[in-house]
């Protein structure tokens, strides 16, 4: 069975200064698909639109499958996106969120049920 991943790119409108992007993962994240996750993040870092104290959210709600190759991949991304950009939250759902308590990384990141939650987080920091 092959695995899928679709990602789309929304630019939100900010609620500060920084720029407020959101990449919406829906499917599987996995050895398969870890190019397609990489890339998006890899081009949103080398556009010229962003600086240092930008805000990225990852919507993994409709994710419905994550392996332990994504999640490296997400901690990954997250120190990249940390050391070039700014902050990183994920939204997840409770499938996904029981991955990230398993392996301890839920203390790794900032996790959210869903979107408007952690728009107002980001905005109030």
């Amino acid at each position: 069975m092959a695995m899928s991943l679709t990602i789309t790119v929304e630019h939100l409108e900010p609620a500060n200064a920084h720029v407020l992007v959101c990449l919406v993962c829906a499917g599987e994240i996995s050895l398969q698909t870890l190019a397609t996750v990489r890339q998006s993040v890899n081009s949103l870092i080398k556009s010229d639109n962003f600086v240092k104290g930008d805000q990225l959210i990852l919507d993994l709600s409709d994710v419905n499958f994550i392996d332990t190759s994504g999640l490296g991949a997400l901690l990954g991304i997250k120190d990249i996106w940390s050391d070039e950009r700014g902050r990183l939250a994920l939204v997840i759902n409770p499938i996904v969120k029981q991955r990230f308590e398993i392996t301890g990384l839920d203390r790794w990141f900032e996790i959210y049920p869903n979107r408007d939650e952690a728009l107002k987080q980001l905005a109030h920091r």
